[in-house]
């Protein structure tokens, strides 16, 4: 019953906050990354690769078991997806340039059967939260942010 409460109010809290932002025009080339950021809208992404501290990790979903996990979509200025196993979902603010933000997230509370070892869920939660920027490369999804130690971490996204 907790649990219920709990996710409950952080859907809430979710709601609370993506409708009382205001959006603010832009121009020059904020106008251009905005532009390009619709491009990545409304397309479920597929976690890939992370690269931490100069070193890649390359995901291959088939050998670990991964499916349908570890997934980003951004639409309307909410984020959601699915981590390893649960469902999350913030919202998430495009800022000058290649910045982005993404803000509290909340989520499901389902127990994992099954987390990677190269990447628990909670780690994947925080590198969202910690988001700075973005970019599009070569047809992926870049999102830059950082680890609980401060070191950069790239997390790269290819499309379903």
């Amino acid at each position: 019953m907790k649990k219920q409460i709990i996710t409950v109010l952080m859907i809430l809290l979710a709601n609370i906050l993506i409708f009382s932002c205001v959006g603010v025009a832009s121009t020059g080339s904020e106008a251009a990354a905005e532009t390009e950021f619709v491009s990545i809208e409304g397309i479920e992404w597929l976690l890939s690769q992370i690269i931490r501290s100069g070193r890649s990790i390359q995901i291959d979903r088939e050998s670990i078991g991964m499916g349908e996990i570890y997934t980003i979509s951004f639409l309307d200025g909410r984020v959601s997806g699915i981590g390893a196993p649960n469902r999350f979902f913030g919202p998430f603010y495009p800022g000058e340039g290649y910045s982005l933000s993404i803000e509290t997230l909340a989520s499901t509370l389902m127990a994992a059967i099954f987390e990677p070892e190269v990447l628990k869920e909670h780690e994947y939660f925080a590198y969202l939260m910690n988001v700075t920027g973005w970019s599009l490369r070569e047809g992926n999804l870049e999102l830059y942010s950082s680890g609980a130690d401060g070191n950069e971490v790239s997390l790269v996204f290819t499309p379903k």
